[in-house]
């Protein structure tokens, strides 16, 4: 029996460790936080990368109007505004979602994020969404 239990639990640890992802890794080898929410210059994900674990108001020169995909790999929405201040345009990306072509005819919003704002939920509420749903 004890010997039963032991087989069980190591194939269950087994499981466990297929089921786990290895962190993403930059470009300098250090792994990116995995709860960030991340702009890219390019589509589908190329070129710099900003991540963000809070809300900015102003984005510096060098990132403003530069972004073109996004990644939320938190466990709330965020808010992506076309104006610095969190002003004009707007849309909302729900945990887990990821814009591959900010630039879609759907969107129109290629090189236009000047502002993030995080959310304390996991919903858009009052805020258009990137995709319909809840």
């Amino acid at each position: 029996m004890r010997s039963t239990k032991a087989l069980l639990c190591v194939a269950l640890a087994g499981l466990v460790g297929l089921g786990s992802a290895a962190p993403v890794q930059a470009d300098d080898g250090e792994p990116y936080p995995s709860v960030a929410l991340r702009l890219y210059d390019d589509a589908w994900y190329e070129g710099w990368t900003r991540l963000f674990s809070k809300s900015d108001y102003d984005f510096d020169y060098s990132d403003n109007d530069e972004a073109s995909s996004v990644e939320n790999f938190t466990v709330v929405a965020w808010v992506l505004f076309d104006d610095a201040d969190l002003r004009d345009r707007r849309y909302c990306i729900r945990p887990g979602e990821v814009v591959p072509d900010l630039g879609a005819p759907q969107y129109k919003f290629n090189d236009k994020v000047s502002s993030v704002l995080k959310l304390s939920r996991a919903t858009c509420d009052e805020y258009p969404p990137f995709y319909p749903g809840p």
